[in-house]
């Protein structure tokens, strides 16, 4: 076999960008109590701050000194006690001494109370407070221990915690199993996930119980035994345990669902290919039969059908396929991009007679541009195995490519910031590709090159962050592609120096912004500042943890600064 048909196998199908880038206070406490004081025994500063005599007239009833403690509070030196009473008190006796402060005229003294009312003049004590630490009501019983506060909540002790109504019965602050007084009830006690017991009442036993299936004793831990290994009742693939583990496949290809989480909805599964709903059943009546995005000639279910030959070089792809393995695309032929249809493909490939056949049927321009391709993989790559010939036909056959398998008229920024702006399937984005001329392909190929070899670290087809695909699609790679990006460029516009210092006063990723800063660059401007960038992600990497505004601005002014200065000082 020659070099050009081996290429032909090692390749496989053609490359596409887009497979590349995947006290309450102590004051306010006495004043409150104070009051409350006030108002039950009738008291207040007024009638007895305006008092002139110490011993106030027995008809009045006050009480001399009430009003020589702050706040209002009556003095408890001037109550009498039960002993008092009686005139057995002492100096405590002040409520029933004399009118008459020099004992003339009263006829009374404070021993003396025959013949009098031993009553007269005694405050009366103001009722029980229950949570004071006071004997309020004088009557020996402070709070809980005094009858009067019997039916007071504060004395009345806490209702037992019930473990089951969502109610916090005994005040605590705890409810149900929340609880401490809780900790032995059937419903609150821990689910044994091993022992075939409803440990905690709730009616599921062991794995059953959402409490267990986080456990490792509840996971499927073989998805093709044919066993309940966690014991939930699913087996195998019905078990959620196993729709990552990449050996369930996609089971129904028609549900708007990932059926097996592998990242890929029903006809672009490769699970679904060859399914009923996933194939182009007809390729020129203008519909997307399959719902995969691509209509037509764009499918690769249509690859070979009559209405799509002699078109691209996609043609000659379509012909090995339908010829290898005699089949009608859109009935029995393979999915384009599958293993099976490599294998049809190679079929034709061994046969001179198939090859030949297949490329024959080419437009005389197609025929050039297949030859073209071949030769550029022949010249540079003939040395290269898979899995390195693509990046080998990547970097140095990109033009051939290109003029290979271009279909449509449009230019690059078509692809970056039109039809593609929103795609988040790799199918939106073959359709946008679709529509590129030759060089509007080619450019968008550079492009990606570029960009995603700065995004790209790990290899993984996705860019590191929002931050670095923007700044590399705009000033890092701009140069290398200009057609990509948006506006027509020539000599006349902004400098180096203005572009970078209205870049810098955007948000990284405010495209508006951004966009607007370049409408009015310099073809000379968006080739100077692309350095500076390079250098900004060379010291600032390119996750979005690191690819900060903060660092930016630190890279121009520090290790950046002599490339910025050739931006800035450029005219």
């Amino acid at each position: 076999m020659d070099v050009g048909k081996r290429d032909i196998l090692e390749m496989k199908s053609p490359l596409t960008p887009a497979g590349q880038m995947r006290a309450y206070s102590t004051l306010g406490c006495l004043l409150a109590f104070a009051l409350s004081l006030l108002a039950s025994t009738g008291c207040s500063d007024s009638t007895t701050s305006n008092s002139t005599n110490p011993a106030s007239d027995q008809s009045t009833g006050e009480t001399p000194g009430s009003g020589d403690m702050p706040f209002g509070f009556p003095n408890y030196d001037d109550f009498p006690d039960v002993e008092s009473s009686n005139g057995a008190g002492g100096d405590k006796d002040a409520g029933i001494e004399s009118t008459d402060s020099d004992g003339g005229d009263g006829g009374s003294s404070a021993n003396d109370a025959e013949g009098e009312d031993a009553d007269q003049g005694v405050e009366e004590f103001p009722p029980e407070s229950c949570n004071d630490l006071i004997d309020n009501d004088g009557d020996g019983k402070l709070d809980c221990e005094d009858p009067d506060c019997a039916d007071d909540k504060t004395c009345v002790p806490p209702l037992p915690e019930d473990c089951d109504n969502n109610l916090d019965d005994d005040g605590d602050g705890q409810a149900d199993c929340e609880d401490s007084d809780c900790a032995t009830e059937s419903n609150c006690l821990p689910e044994n996930c091993g022992d075939g017991q409803d440990d905690d009442g709730d009616g599921l036993v062991d794995c059953e119980d959402p409490d267990c299936w986080d456990e490792a004793i509840c996971e499927e831990t073989n998805c093709v035994n044919g066993l309940d290994d966690d014991g939930d009742g699913s087996v195998d693939c019905d078990d959620p345990d196993c729709l990552t583990s990449g050996l369930c496949p996609e089971d129904d290809c028609n549900n708007g669902t990932d059926d097996d989480s592998d990242g890929f909805l029903d006809c672009e599964d490769p699970d679904c290919q060859g399914a009923e709903n996933c194939v182009e059943t007809d390729c020129s009546n203008g519909l997307d039969d399959d719902g995969d995005d691509l209509v037509d000639c764009e499918d690769a279910d249509c690859i070979g059908a009559e209405s799509c030959l002699g078109e691209t070089c996609f043609t000659f792809y379509g012909c090995l396929l339908v010829e290898g393995c005699d089949c009608t695309p859109g009935i029995d032929c393979p999915a384009g991009d599958s293993d099976a249809a490599s294998a049809c493909q190679a079929a034709c490939v061994e046969n001179d007679s198939c090859w030949n056949g297949c490329k024959e049927q080419l437009q005389p321009e197609a025929q050039q541009n297949l030859e073209a391709w071949l030769g550029c993989i022949d010249t540079h790559c003939s040395s290269v195995s898979s899995p390195s010939l693509n990046q080998c036909v990547n970097s140095a056959c990109l033009l051939e490519y290109a003029q290979c398998f271009s279909t449509g008229t449009e230019s690059c920024s078509y692809y970056g910031f039109e039809c593609g702006q929103d795609c988040e399937t790799a199918a939106c984005e073959e359709l946008c590709l679709a529509d590129l001329s030759s060089q509007g392909l080619y450019s968008a190929l550079l492009w990606d090159n570029c960009r995603y070899g700065k995004c790209d670290t790990d290899g993984n087809f996705i860019s590191d962050s929002l931050e670095c695909i923007f700044i590399s699609s705009l000033y890092a790679c701009g140069s290398s592609s200009p057609g990509c990006l948006p506006g027509d460029f020539g000599a006349e516009g902004d400098a180096c120096d203005v572009l970078l210092n209205c870049s810098l006063s955007c948000g990284i990723t405010d495209e508006n912004c951004q966009l607007a800063c370049l409408e009015n660059a310099s073809f000379a401007a968006i080739n100077q500042i692309a350095p500076v960038y390079d250098c900004v992600l060379a010291n600032c990497g390119t996750t979005a943890n690191s690819l900060t505004p903060t660092c930016i601005q630190s890279a121009v002014n520090g290790a950046c600064f002599s490339v910025a200065q050739q931006c800035i000082l450029s005219l």
